[in-house]
């Protein structure tokens, strides 16, 4: 069974990466996994459609809100403590950050993502931008909203002529959902910080090949070691080296499907030891990287 870690293509990159390809499908020994990705009539709302077979989704976070809806299977994940089983009829909605996985072992399971990021949120259920929407639920059973969702996420992804009653429904449905099963709320306030985070997450991958330390990173954002370390961890659940690892690992597939060979990529991605490359992609990807085709 393949397994796709927080570097996973499909969840984790999809929006940045897929804004350039559109579509891609690529296999595995075990697993065919097809994506397209649609831009919608709204600024910072993606559309994504994803078919995949016997998958495991290893502990992984977005940045961005995602309402999934699958329509076709059933797929089971973990957040939040909770062991949920998510099919037709539920959807799944995740709050920026969440730290989650999924699995299935079904043949065929298909899906419907709407990802939207936070500055849309704000801006569609006009709220200040210090506050932060969370739903109370990973996963709610509202076959209304379902229908609703799934049939704008058809007409939008393929350009429905109507746009006035697409973006009244979109936003009048997007507000019912917020309502219904969410609230907001102030954030905790960490010295980090979001500006300070994508600041570092584009330092990572301005110096991708480099040997970062704790203490570069600190630097560009005026902490000590050990600020660093622990408001890292408290912010995004995970490591700044586990982030950066991620970073790596995406950057690297991009090349393996660019055509760029194995032995390059590694290099260009930071990774000074091919075996430690090899190994790494594997624990991510369930494959090596001579096997991605």
């Amino acid at each position: 069974m393949a397994s796709l870690t927080a570097t996973s293509l499909i969840l984790l990159a999809v929006t940045r990466y897929f804004c350039h390809c559109g579509h891609l499908r690529f296999v595995t020994r075990n697993s065919v996994i097809a994506i397209s990705h649609h831009s919608s009539l709204f600024t910072g709302v993606n559309l994504i459609n994803v078919q995949h077979s016997t998958l495991n989704f290893s502990k992984h976070l977005h940045s961005t809100y995602h309402i999934g809806l699958i329509t076709q299977g059933t797929q089971s994940f973990n957040a939040k403590g909770k062991n949920v089983i998510n099919g037709p009829g539920q959807l799944q909605l995740m709050d920026p950050g969440i730290t989650h996985d999924g699995s299935s072992n079904e043949l065929k399971v298909s899906s419907k993502i709407f990802s939207i990021s936070v500055s849309a949120i704000h801006e569609f259920l006009d709220q200040k931008n210090t506050s932060l929407l969370t739903f109370s639920d990973n996963c709610i059973e509202d076959q209304s909203l379902y229908s609703i969702f799934s049939q704008l996420h058809t007409y939008m992804a393929a350009g429905y002529a109507n746009t006035l009653w697409l973006e009244s429904a979109f936003l009048s449905n997007l507000t019912l959902l917020a309502t219904r099963y969410g609230h907001f709320t102030e954030p905790k306030v960490y010295c980090l910080g979001r500006s300070n985070l994508a600041k570092l997450n584009a330092f990572m991958h301005e110096h991708i090949a480099e040997k970062l330390t704790v203490s570069r990173l600190a630097n560009e954002c005026n902490l000590t070691d050990i600020q660093l370390l622990r408001q890292f961890k408290a912010l995004t659940g995970i490591t700044p080296f586990a982030w950066l690892l991620r970073i790596r690992l995406e950057t690297a597939l991009q090349l393996l499907h660019s055509g760029i060979r194995s032995t390059d990529v590694a290099m260009r991605v930071g990774f000074y030891d091919q075996a430690h490359f090899i190994n790494a992609f594997k624990r991510a990807y369930g494959i090596k990287p001579s096997e991605l085709y």
